[in-house]
């Protein structure tokens, strides 16, 4: 059988409230499901016919649909056998004060972790905490980590999605495999990062042939399933290094915004310095960390590649037998890695 009792309950409760997107949220699944059965006839014939013009809602209809079942929220983060080619589940240790961020993403960060801090607080004044953020930056700016900081900060699992176990080649499978992981997720206390979130929210309409249409399928999941996480017991964070290529759509759904900048040059400094701290049997006590972070900053080094540098820099120092990380050798390193000065898109 490929529609669970569950799931055929959730669509007799839809058709019953008037809900369309929770109709439409569950027959997705039921369409993943079919895929992953490799019943691909039945998975087209769902996603055709859910690719119909549909009503829009009543007024009153407004909202998510979604009704939430608190106790599933207080069960352990966990990730279905069916799922693991999607999902991750890891559980960070290392919070937002091990982080070396620009001032203003701190404060943002910092604001979201105390909101849930005091989510109950804010539940009972009729609030409630943010839960739908959105980072935005070039790369190597520190956007995968801050999320992870941020579960640590809250004390929760961090679920992470693995793009290329979301997007399909098959006509449908796409748009169903995201909703089968996103209700999964819903359901779930953890952050939840959606890293790389141009690859299935790029603007729609732009294509009118069946690759442009699946596109366009997918970027409609994704916000029905958005909709649908507000209010839940979870914290989701989606991530792009290209925010001009988002629909416009899409913004409209996030509690925050936050945009991750190249580094200056003292938190280069700082962060440089943090991974010399950790290299053993090794002095670093005579690197020039200022004349080193104001080349980088002015070659527009992210986070990611100064570090990258120092490392790389150690192990060479290792390698040859020396005793000590040099300025030159790890100005040397920042050369070969030198970021192309190329604005995202």
């Amino acid at each position: 059988m490929t529609a669970t009792s569950d799931q055929v309950l959730a669509l007799i409760d839809s058709v019953m409230e008037g809900d369309a997107d929770r109709f439409r949220a569950v027959s997705l699944q039921i369409a993943a499901k079919a895929a992953l059965q490799n019943r691909h006839s039945l998975q087209e014939r769902i996603i055709a016919k859910l690719d119909k013009p549909r009503p829009r809602r009543r007024p009153a209809d407004q909202g998510s649909g979604f009704v939430v079942v608190e106790s599933l929220f207080h069960r352990e983060a966990e990730i279905p056998r069916e799922l693991h080619s999607v999902l991750e589940l890891t559980r960070p240790d290392r919070g937002l004060g091990a982080m070396t961020l620009a001032p203003g993403v701190h404060v943002a960060l910092e604001g979201v972790a105390r909101e849930w801090d005091k989510a109950d607080d804010l539940r009972a004044a009729g609030l409630g905490p943010a839960n739908r953020v959105l980072f935005t930056g070039p790369p190597g700016t520190g956007k995968t980590t801050a999320a992870s900081a941020l579960a640590a900060e809250i004390g929760w699992p961090m679920i992470a999605f693995k793009m290329h176990g979301i997007v399909k080649q098959h006509l449908g499978e796409t748009s169903a495999m995201l909703a089968l992981a996103m209700e999964h997720c819903r359901k779930q206390r953890a952050v939840i990062l959606v890293d790389e979130i141009d690859s299935i929210g790029t603007v729609r309409g732009n294509d009118g042939q069946s690759a442009g249409r699946e596109m366009d399928r997918t970027v409609n999941t994704l916000l029905v399933m958005l909709d649908a996480f507000a209010g839940a017991e979870g914290l989701l964070v989606a991530a792009t290094n290209f925010p001009k290529s988002l629909d416009p759509a899409l913004w409209r759904r996030f509690d925050v915004i936050a945009d991750f900048p190249l580094p200056d040059a003292d938190l280069l400094a700082q962060a440089m310095r943090a991974t010399a701290a950790g290299f053993r049997g090794l002095d670093a006590g005579w690197v020039d960390w200022s004349r080193l972070a104001d080349a980088a900053s002015q070659d527009g080094h992210s986070f990611a590649t100064a570090t990258m540098a120092c490392r790389s820099a150690a192990k060479r120092a290792v390698l040859d037998g020396a005793a000590r990380v040099t300025t030159d050798g790890i100005e040397a390193a920042l050369g070969a890695l030198r970021p192309m000065r190329k604005e995202p898109t």
